[in-house]
């Protein structure tokens, strides 16, 4: 019975024990979600200022950009388009003989700066040289027979054919060594105009003949832009357009104004008249 007794007071002290462990625990509980929601509030309350001085209630956030204001005026609005062009010369001369031979003598290379009637070249002049030494030793008999004939004819000795024939002698070889020089000349090859040799293409020992180029002489003081213009752009573009040049192989990616001087219609090219002999320093 005592046993019995002492089990019901246990369990009754346990069953107490439990009851007043879960009362502690619900009150703990209770107490987070009282301190959580009060947290909220704060929240919700500094959420809402920020938007407030952020001015939007919804959330998203304005940007604000600094813009600049300006006076509206009328004014010209240049269109431009991009070519691919190339330099050319105004002077570009091919540099040929006036007469065959074998060149002797080159006296440029390419690169080198020549003034007008420069000599450039000699063609062999041994067979002419040696025509002409015979030439001057008949003229010289030539000139004492007329001498000789002129002085009898002026004391009335000797006959008129006679002395008009030594006179024609004389004077015909005269003029044949006249000739002979200008050929003697024209185996030298001078520069038509001044500038940069370019492209020699002949060495000493070989045969030159008129049409057969020695080498090529360009003025750099005159050079032109030459571009290709497509056909869209074709029929807008006109004589006296600004052109803004660019050099992307210059020291400094050099850029120039030009003045569009000339179009041709079939095709379509334009070019643009530039001193620019700056670009091709090397």
């Amino acid at each position: 019975m005592k046993n019995k007794n002492l089990l019901q007071v246990l369990a009754l002290g346990w069953a107490v024990a439990m009851l007043s462990a879960c009362g502690s625990q619900s009150l703990d509980k209770a107490a987070q979600l009282a301190a959580l929601k009060d947290q909220k509030a704060k929240l919700e309350a500094e959420i809402a200022t920020l938007e407030k001085e952020i001015g939007g209630a919804d959330g998203n956030v304005q940007r604000v950009k600094t813009v600049g204001l300006t006076e509206v005026s009328t004014g010209v609005f240049r269109h431009y388009i991009d070519l691919q062009g190339r330099v050319d010369a105004e002077e570009n001369v091919s540099v040929t003989a006036k007469m065959p031979g074998a060149l002797t003598r080159i006296l440029v290379k390419n690169g080198d700066i020549v003034k007008k009637g420069q000599l450039l070249a000699q063609i062999d002049d041994g067979v002419l040289m040696k025509s002409m030494a015979e030439l001057e030793h008949q003229l010289a008999t030539a000139e004492d027979i007329y001498n000789r004939q002129k002085s009898l004819w002026d004391q009335k000795i000797g006959t008129e054919v006679q002395f008009i024939q030594a006179k024609s002698q004389k004077e015909g070889l005269e003029r044949s060594i006249a000739t002979l020089k200008e050929n003697l000349n024209q185996t030298r090859i001078y520069a038509p105009i001044g500038g940069s040799v370019d492209m020699v293409q002949l060495k000493t020992g070989q045969a030159i003949s008129p049409g057969i180029p020695l080498c090529n002489i360009v003025n750099l003081s005159q050079l032109k832009i030459v571009g290709e213009v497509t056909e869209a752009y074709a029929s807008k573009v006109r004589k006296g357009d600004i052109a803004n040049v660019f050099f992307p192989r210059s020291e400094q990616g050099d850029q120039r104004k030009g003045q569009l001087r000339w179009k041709n219609h079939q095709p379509e090219y334009a070019y643009v008249h530039r001193r620019v002999q700056h670009a091709f320093r090397q």
